[in-house]
């Protein structure tokens, strides 16, 4: 028997039988989705309900494009006060949106704090952040490390893996490709998958989301480090005096580095055509090694 969920556009109700959802007040523009259905359409588009409305000549078909679909997923900062919310749990499993959002958003607290730690002298020593960093870092810890733990438990992996970044350079890129593969498609050892568990859970708490997302994050990443690059780069000469000739420099330089060598192997996963991808991980492998023989020869 179809379970039926429908939306007023705001809140999402069901499951309930083909019965009885025709005796819900529902009128032809109200959302319906089950399992069969690819995305969610009106009601008066589904055959099995046309009848409730007595309509002839049956009405044009109405679906909700995906453009449209910000009316029943959740508010990109709810992602991040999810993980807050669940500060310690180390149980279950995180999709990649809510990994990468909560990590978005990390970034760019992180920079607030940097930049008040400089402007109202609260650095320690040479290096660029002090008090109100530390204090932020330390209140994200244990969460980071709880959304990380759920993160490799959606992809069927132990949480203790996350001790592979101990492992100079590849430790960290193995990781990495970790964070950014799909979900387990479907219910593993960790618990169920979480795209299928945010459409049915008994709070109606659905969320629709496409691989698309991710791609748009990975771009979204990569601009916003571009953008804090050159902030950085063009603030810190500025604050400190002969930067470039302390610790600090050297030690954030072979940071910075790092991430640019990573960046292109990271964008292989947001291209849709396999031939291009590979190409794009083939060119992003050289270039990360080549970034990380850099790196390692400013250390001798």
């Amino acid at each position: 028997m179809k379970k039926y969920f429908y939306s007023d556009g705001k809140d999402k109700f069901g499951p309930f039988s083909t019965d009885e959802l025709k005796e819900k007040n529902i009128s032809r523009e109200t959302l319906v989705w089950h399992k069969d259905l690819e995305d969610w359409q009106a009601a008066d588009s589904v055959s099995e309900l046309k009848e409730i409305f007595f309509l002839s000549p049956p009405p044009l078909k109405k679906t909700v494009s995906k453009n449209q679909e910000g009316i029943y997923t959740e508010k990109t900062t709810n992602w991040y006060l999810k993980c807050l919310k669940q500060y310690a749990d180390f149980s279950g499993r995180a999709r990649r949106k809510e990994y990468w959002m909560f990590t978005l958003f990390n970034i760019i607290f992180f920079i607030v704090a940097m930049i008040l730690d400089n402007v109202l002298g609260l650095t320690v020593g040479e290096l660029p952040y002090g008090l109100f960093y530390f204090l932020y870092a330390l209140a994200v810890f244990i969460p980071g490390l709880a959304v990380s733990v759920r993160r490799l438990h959606d992809v069927g992996k132990s949480g203790w893996m996350i001790l592979i970044s101990l492992i100079p350079i590849i430790g960290g890129i193995w990781l990495l490709i970790l964070m950014l593969t799909d979900s387990n498609p479907s219910e593993n050892q960790y618990g169920v998958n979480p795209k299928d568990a945010q459409l049915n859970d008994s709070t109606n708490q659905t969320n629709v989301a496409t691989s698309s997302e991710t791609d748009d994050l990975l771009i979204l990443l990569v601009v916003i480090w571009m953008f804090f690059s050159r902030v950085f780069w063009s603030i810190l000469p500025k604050i400190i005096d002969d930067f470039y000739s302390t610790a600090t420099f050297e030690i954030t330089n072979k940071f910075m580095s790092l991430i640019w060598a990573v960046i292109p192997l990271s964008l292989a996963f947001a291209v849709k055509n396999k031939s291009k991808k590979i190409t794009l991980f083939v060119l992003g492998g050289i270039y990360l090694i080549y970034g990380l023989y850099e790196v390692v020869m400013q250390f001798k």
